[in-house]
């Protein structure tokens, strides 16, 4: 989990960067890689949520 927190702040910083000083374009790839790992972590917590609050799932 760690490991997925650490990318998503640097994608976080990353996008900061381009918000502000607009020194940086994030490529296709990248976006694409950022929504694969979006997609992984929602399954992880849905599932943390199934398993530990089941009243919430959806």
């Amino acid at each position: 989990m760690d490991a997925t927190m650490d990318y998503f702040d640097t994608c976080r910083r990353k996008r900061n960067r381009l918000d502000y000083d607009r020194t940086q374009v994030a490529t296709e790839t990248e976006a694409e890689e950022l929504l694969e790992e979006a997609k992984k972590f929602r399954e992880l917590v849905e599932s943390w949520i199934r398993q530990n609050n089941p009243q919430l799932a959806v």
